[in-house]
């Protein structure tokens, strides 16, 4: 908590899950970036020194590309953290797409259970 986080949200303003979490704990982080996508907090703390949290397999997808980056190093979260629930939306013009309805099922047969 002594360190500059990069916040990972959606919304323009307000708490991630993290934050709450956090919160419940008595916690607050010093969010110094937010950014909308994890693929752009990576960016940022690629040249940045802030922390970024993040589930553990997609950091460890991420990290294995930081050859030019020795610096990035992914540890465990010090804090459970419940799961996040994810939800698939999709305009009803889609619903019968084939290529749509393809990949939908590609993400619900997915084992998304951390290792």
């Amino acid at each position: 908590l002594a360190h500059d986080h990069v916040q990972v949200s959606g919304r323009r303003i307000g708490m991630s899950i993290e934050d709450f979490e956090l919160s419940r704990h008595g916690q607050q982080r010093n969010i110094r970036v937010r950014c909308q996508t994890y693929g752009a907090a990576w960016s940022v703390i690629r040249t940045e020194p802030l922390l970024l949290t993040l589930a553990e397999p997609y950091a460890a997808m991420l990290a294995s590309d930081t050859d030019d980056v020795p610096e990035v190093i992914v540890v465990g979260c010090p804090i459970d953290v419940p799961p996040m629930e994810w939800h698939l939306y999709w305009h009803a013009s889609r619903d019968g797409d084939a290529a749509n309805a393809w990949i939908r099922h590609q993400l619900e047969t997915i084992d998304w259970t951390p290792t």
